[in-house]
């Protein structure tokens, strides 16, 4: 699992009231999927209807939802059935968008007999801890929360304040982490307020000091809280390149099954026959698909990989004509013999200095 220190914290609602916020009866579902993994048919509890995950899954493990641009969370929950036979989880990876977010091990839950559960906002924090102080023995969530985000109870000897405030009330406070000063003077009425800082990196355990000032007949109460967690994220793969990989596995009849989600990130999940360099910026350099039964036809798109260095796709299928390749200036090898290409190779390729190109015999020049 790899290393994160805790980098953020929330106080999400500060409010005047330990009892959970209500919201109107005829609440809306909360927006997105809710997908059910293995299910063979829609069903809905507690109000949100969840669908089987058959036209999201892919070679068993990928799941691909097209969604619009903007922040979204995402929740996975697992619980292990034994359908490997085995007598405990496996251990595995969870991969969103090119970026490893985190090593799923549910062992030590489902040995309680619970289930396991991981949150992300995309693309940047990891959920830690999200807490409802002094409320029940279970989980908030829906219709409680309209975003569905799960609350976990919290008690410890401090006292619950279980009065309803009026509209109008307000308590001021000094909010200090770790014993340095964080906020001074923050004035939190019914309408709720969030601070946050972006300097303030913490590791180990956290406290978090609310005082009010000296002739305050009462305290501050804090209805809930979370912790969020900054996950790295490192390169990203030029989305030019993306795309045209996409429509590259589109075009093909049957291309590998792992061709899937981003062919370049994380570096230890390429795609097949795919490889990468750089570091902020990943490039696609290199495709080698030599003898895999490929069928399909190469798309123009092709040539939007501009930093290929080898396309080497001989053995195969393959049909149609070779596109241009004017833009791939880096190209140094075209390997596409015994193939089923036909017409004339592109002038672009035709005597091109220092190019190692191979074709079928029967192709025309």
């Amino acid at each position: 699992m790899m290393p994160l220190s805790i980098l953020l914290v929330l106080l999400l609602l500060c409010l005047l009231t330990s009892i959970p916020p209500s919201f109107p009866d005829a609440i809306s579902p909360p927006r997105g999927y809710f997908i059910n993994c293995g299910a063979s048919k829609e069903e809905t509890l507690s109000g949100i209807r969840w669908t089987s995950d058959g036209e999201f899954i892919s070679v068993g493990n990928v799941s691909e939802i097209k969604v619009t641009e903007g922040k979204y969370l995402v929740r996975t929950t697992y619980y292990y059935g034994g359908f490997d036979g085995g007598s405990e989880p496996p251990v595995f990876d969870q991969i969103i968008g090119g970026m490893r977010w985190s090593t799923v091990n549910t062992s030590a839950n489902y040995a309680n007999g619970l289930t396991s559960y991981y949150e992300i906002i995309v693309y940047a924090l990891s959920t830690i801890a999200r807490h409802c102080f002094g409320s029940s023995d279970q989980i908030m969530s829906y219709p409680d929360d309209p975003f569905n985000r799960y609350w976990e109870p919290f008690k410890d000897e401090n006292p619950v304040d279980n009065r309803s405030p009026s509209p109008f009330s307000w308590r001021m406070f000094d909010v200090s982490v770790n014993g340095k000063a964080f906020y001074k003077g923050l004035n939190v009425s019914t309408a709720g307020v969030m601070v946050f800082g972006t300097q303030w990196p913490l590791s180990g355990q956290t406290q978090i000091t609310l005082t009010p000032p000296g002739n305050s007949p009462v305290g501050p109460v804090i209805n809930a809280g979370e912790i969020l967690q900054a996950v790295p994220l490192g390169g990203r793969t030029l989305p030019r390149d993306v795309i045209a990989m996409e429509e590259l596995a589109r075009r093909f009849d049957n291309p590998p099954p792992d061709w899937r989600g981003d062919p370049c990130l994380p570096s230890s999940y390429l795609w097949t026959g795919v490889y990468c360099m750089g570091s902020d910026i990943v490039r696609v350099v290199k495709l080698d698909l030599t003898d895999h039964g490929i069928s399909g036809t190469l798309p123009d798109i092709i040539a939007n990989l501009t930093a290929l260095t080898h396309i080497w796709l001989g053995g195969n299928k393959l049909s149609g004509s070779i596109p241009d390749m004017t833009n791939l200036n880096n190209l140094v090898s075209l390997l596409l013999q015994e193939n089923k290409l036909t017409g004339k190779a592109p002038e672009s390729l035709r005597g091109r200095s220092g190019l190692d190109l191979q074709l079928s015999p029967v192709f025309n020049f």
